[in-house]
C-alpha cells in the first residue's frame, strides 16, 4: 500500500471517528453535566452533616426572616434578573455554593439548586429567582426556581412539559426534605409574572422554563403546593418506570434536536481534515516528483 493510499484511508477511518465523536456529544456532556450535579449534591448533603443543630436552627432562622422581609409579589421576568430586596439570604445562610438541590422523580431531575439565575448558574444546575421565598417552605412563601431546557450539553428542565398535575417533586433544604405536589401548570408570556405573587397562607414553589422547546418565546410555569413528606420519594411509580422506557428515545431526540450543532461542527471538522489531507497529498506527490 503506498503513502497516498494510506493517506486516503487514514482520513476515512478520521472521519468516521469524527462523525461519531460529534454526534455522540449530547450524551456524553450531560453524562459529565450530570457527574459534576452529583458532586454538587454530594458536597452539598456533607455541608450539612457538618453542621450542628444550633448552626441549623440559625440557618432556618435567618432563611424565615429573609422571607418574612419580602413584598407580596415579584416584580420581574421568571427567566430574568431580579431587583434588589434588601438583606441577601446568601449574607445570613452560609451552606456552601449551592443551596441544595430538588429531586423530581417522574423525569429522573436530580439537581442543585443555585443562587440567582445568570446564565453561568443555568448552565450547571437550578437557579432561585432572587426576590422569591428561600426554598424552605412555610406559610405565605412562593419559592421560584428557573431552569433551561433544550441545551446540547445539558438535559436539566427539558422534560418539565412531561409533570401533570398531581407528580410531585421535593426539595432538599438544610436537613429537610420539602415535598410538593404539582396543582398548576400554566404558559404566559416572559413579562406576565402575576403566577409568580406570594399568596397569604400559602406555600407554594413555581418551577420554571421557557416554552415552547427550542423557540423560548413563552415561559412554562408548573406549580407545585406544599403537602406533608412521607418520607420516601417514589421512584418506581407507573410514571417514572414508563419515562425510564423511553428514555432512550429521549436521548434519539436530543441528539436530533441537537443536528444543527452537530451539522455545523461536523463541516468544519471534516472540512479542516479535507484540508489537511489534501496538503499532506499535495506534498507526498512533490516527493515523489522530486525523487
Amino acid at each position: 500500500m503506498d503513502t497516498t493510499t494510506k493517506l486516503k484511508v487514514g482520513f476515512a477511518a478520521l472521519m468516521i471517528l469524527s462523525g461519531i465523536g460529534v454526534a455522540s456529544y449530547p450524551v456524553i456532556s450531560n453524562a459529565v453535566a450530570q457527574r459534576h450535579a452529583s458532586e454538587a449534591i454530594q458536597n452539598y448533603d456533607d455541608t450539612v452533616k457538618s453542621m450542628d443543630t444550633e448552626k441549623l436552627d440559625a440557618a432556618k432562622e435567618a432563611a424565615r426572616r429573609y422571607n418574612q422581609q419580602l413584598d407580596s409579589a415579584v416584580e420581574r421576568d421568571a427567566a430574568g434578573e431580579a431587583e434588589d430586596t434588601g438583606t441577601s439570604y446568601v449574607d445570613l445562610v452560609d451552606v456552601g455554593e449551592s443551596l441544595g438541590y430538588i429531586t423530581i422523580p417522574k423525569i429522573d431531575v436530580n439537581l442543585p439548586i443555585y443562587e440567582g439565575t445568570s446564565d453561568d448558574v443555568l448552565q450547571k444546575g437550578v437557579g432561585h429567582l432572587e426576590g422569591s421565598s428561600y426554598p424552605l417552605g412555610g406559610e405565605s412563601t412562593h419559592s421560584v426556581l428557573t431552569g433551561h431546557r433544550g441545551l446540547p450539553e445539558a438535559v436539566l428542565f427539558t422534560d418539565l412539559d412531561k409533570l401533570e398535575e398531581g407528580d410531585c417533586f421535593y426539595l432538599h433544604i438544610l436537613d429537610e426534605t420539602l415535598a410538593y405536589q404539582v396543582d398548576q401548570i400554566k404558559v404566559v408570556e416572559p413579562e406576565h409574572t402575576e403566577d409568580l405573587e406570594i399568596t397569604a397562607g400559602q406555600d407554594y414553589c413555581t418551577l420554571v422554563t421557557c416554552t415552547p422547546y427550542a423557540i423560548n418565546t413563552h415561559r412554562m410555569l408548573v406549580r407545585g403546593t406544599r403537602i406533608p413528606y412521607n418520607g420516601e420519594e417514589e421512584t418506581n411509580t407507573p410514571q417514572a418506570v414508563q419515562y425510564q422506557a423511553l428514555r432512550t428515545g429521549t436521548v434519539v431526540k436530543r441528539v436530533v434536536d441537537a443536528w444543527p450543532w452537530i451539522a455545523v461542527t461536523g463541516s468544519i471538522v471534516i472540512g479542516g481534515e479535507a484540508l489537511l489531507l489534501l496538503l499532506l497529498l499535495h506534498r507526498c506527490k512533490k516527493r515523489e516528483e522530486d525523487d
